[in-house]
């Protein structure tokens, strides 16, 4: 993931300073073995918000293997993905009309 995260978010071919992930709204879904990692994604998120600028959802889907039922996502889990897309979806209309436009910057 952290290769991803740098290749699509640093100085894209054209050269100018701002990769894919510049003041994007992002929304974190985790998958994980154990529930006591859910705090593992903040970390990145950090950094994330640090280095691109980005808006984090404070909603996370966290879901780990207590939470499938036959192959499908109970219900507790379903109604949070739901919630956790819905508040991506306001924060990404609400910020639609941002007037400034980051680089990088330190």
């Amino acid at each position: 993931m952290k290769k991803y995260i740098e290749s699509v978010g640093s100085t894209p071919p054209d050269g100018s300073l701002r990769g894919a992930f510049y003041d994007k709204v992002l929304t974190f879904v985790c998958a994980a073995g154990v529930p006591h990692s859910y705090m593992a994604y903040s970390a990145t998120a950090m950094s994330m918000l640090t280095d691109f600028k980005c808006v984090i959802n404070p909603y996370q889907l966290y879901v780990h293997s207590r939470h499938w039922d036959d192959d499908k996502m109970i219900d507790e889990k379903q109604k949070r993905l739901a919630k956790t897309i819905d508040v991506a979806i306001e924060l990404t209309e609400a910020l639609s009309n941002r007037t400034y436009r980051s680089d990088w910057e330190i």
